[in-house]
């Protein structure tokens, strides 16, 4: 089973990154797997995942 889990990066932790990457077991911490966060209206940074249950 999945589950459809949205990450979010506040605009106040961003402070001027152009960029940035999601990396953790689910892709076994390899940058080449990294899912990038797309920059929101807000200035924050989100990416939505779907991981295994």
């Amino acid at each position: 089973m999945t589950t459809k889990v949205t990450f979010t990066l506040p605009a106040a932790n961003i402070i001027g990154a152009d960029g940035c990457v999601l990396l953790g077991e689910f892709n076994n911490w390899n940058l080449e797997a990294g899912i990038y966060l797309q920059k929101q209206a807000d200035g924050s940074m989100t990416a939505e995942v779907e991981l295994e249950c």
